[in-house]
């Protein structure tokens, strides 16, 4: 069955988004029409983006199900040379879709993680389905579908899962057990997403593994969300000031991102043992 129907997409499928593409899934759910997992196929160019069938597979939120194709559009940044209906291979993804009574329109207005260049796949849409808690909301089984095809992804795979950004700062139970599960991983790119949520909670513990993890090759994986995680750490204990301080006076340390956010926040913390690092960074070249 084909429903001809108009709906703007915002697509995650990515279980992976850049920095740059990340979105807020829990404003954009609360918006949806329809939250699906589904396969993109049969894309064709448009003025201001990419038309594509959506074949869902099951339904999160809204009316769509299981089996129906939907006719989807969705308004993309253009790039000379490029032909994003190229990149619609039946992939799979999380869709939030939108209707309106204007025609087909995309739901962001300049972007979308769709067709980013670092994208992972959400996975195997067919696989087995999240077991989702009694009363999750469509934000936490959105978070459980991104976080399942996370620890599905081999392990060696080399970009990042992306869920810090959409998470920080939740309140819900659902998602501290998932990042609270992923810190504590053998693989490196959930390990760092977990760590990067505690830090931003305040988790002394969590500074000092991701400081030891910022100082290995697991440290690019962190990127800007240690960095985003750090600028907001406010946290007095010894352990966490002490290595944050040593990430700032470490000379051989050349991530100036994530130096610049320990160092704000050991001023805003401003402990005694916050001050010999301070005092340190009086006499930094770093701005």
């Amino acid at each position: 069955m084909s429903a001809s129907i108009s709906i703007i997409a915002t697509s995650l499928l990515a279980a992976a988004l850049p920095a740059a593409g990340q979105i807020n899934i829990l404003a954009a759910s609360r918006d949806a029409d329809a939250v699906v997992i589904g396969r993109a196929s049969d894309g064709v160019e448009l003025v201001d983006g990419v038309g594509f069938k959506l074949k869902v597979v099951r339904t999160l939120q809204g009316e769509p199900t299981g089996g129906e194709t939907l006719n989807v559009e969705m308004k993309l940044l253009r790039e000379p040379g490029y032909s994003p209906a190229k990149q619609i291979k039946g992939a799979c993804g999380l869709f939030i879709l939108k209707r309106t009574s204007s025609g087909c329109k995309a739901r962001d207005s300049e972007d979308s993680p769709f067709f980013s260049a670092t994208y992972g796949p959400l996975g195997e849409c067919e696989e087995a389905s999240p077991t989702h808690a009694p009363g999750a909301t469509v934000f936490e089984k959105i978070v459980e579908e991104i976080a399942l095809s996370a620890r599905r992804a081999a392990k060696d795979a080399s970009y990042p899962v992306g869920l810090y950004f959409s998470t920080v700062h939740s309140r819900s139970a659902v998602v501290a057990r998932i990042m609270n599960e992923f810190s504590r991983s053998d693989v490196v790119r959930l390990r760092v997403e977990g760590i990067a949520w505690r830090v931003a909670e305040g988790d002394p513990e969590a500074a000092v593994e991701m400081v030891r993890l910022a100082r290995s090759p697991a440290g690019r994986l962190g990127g800007a969300a240690f960095s985003s995680a750090v600028f907001e750490y406010a946290n007095p204990s010894k352990a966490g000031v002490t290595a944050l301080g040593g990430l700032v006076v470490d000379e051989s340390f050349t991530d100036p991102y994530l130096k610049r956010s320990a160092a704000h926040a050991l001023r805003n913390i401003h402990t005694r043992e916050a001050v010999p690092y301070l005092a340190a960074m009086l006499s930094s070249p770093d701005p």
